[in-house]
């Protein structure tokens, strides 16, 4: 997180743990005058039972506010819905 704060990385994006999340870094990380968000994706497709539904996240950036919605899959309706949302502003420390 030293290296992405001296970068200026405002938004980290990840996957492979199979559960869907967004936060702040600075929750984990404390750095001073520096926060970023870190959005981790759920699967998008698997046959795999798991604890969690498949999901994607979708991303809507309008400066300076970020929304992250998680969109969960709901096998009785055979769609997505929403399941989650996240909303942040850029602020002064990130």
């Amino acid at each position: 997180m030293d290296v992405f704060s001296r970068s200026g990385v405002d938004i980290t994006l990840s996957g492979h743990q199979h559960l869907h999340r967004a936060d702040l870094s600075a929750r984990r990380y404390v750095i001073d005058g520096y926060a970023a968000l870190l959005i981790q994706a759920g699967t998008a497709v698997s046959s795999r039972v798991r604890r969690a539904a498949n999901s994607f996240n979708i991303i809507r950036i309008e400066h300076p506010r970020i929304s992250v919605e998680c969109r969960a899959w709901q096998p009785s309706q055979s769609v997505f819905e929403t399941s989650a949302s996240y909303s942040f502003r850029e602020g002064p420390d990130g």
